[in-house]
């Protein structure tokens, strides 16, 4: 229950995203009397976080380059030119 308690969620739906997470080894269950103590598992988020880490560096150089193509565009067109023409883009 202190779990579900500082979410908008049902006990039995909170009790289900539990057994998922348990299920895919990021959370490890145990019993102590009537309580059911969850800890998370650091190491397979870490591995899954190095993984990401090159994607990562990947994904947000080529973000930054969208960024300044499309401020470029607003540019072009707040200033009245006209479209760009697509076998300059190319040409870039």
């Amino acid at each position: 229950m202190e779990l579900a308690e500082p979410f908008a969620m049902s006990l039995p739906a909170v009790s289900r995203h539990l057994k998922v997470l348990e299920s895919a080894g990021l959370v490890s269950k145990s019993r102590s009397a009537q309580w059911r103590p969850c800890r998370l598992r650091v190491a397979p988020l870490r591995a899954a976080d190095d993984w990401l880490a090159s994607y990562r560096e990947f994904f947000d150089s080529r973000f930054d380059r969208l960024a300044e193509h499309v401020k470029e565009m607003v540019a072009g067109q707040s200033s009245g030119d006209a479209a760009v023409d697509p076998t300059e883009e190319e040409q870039r």
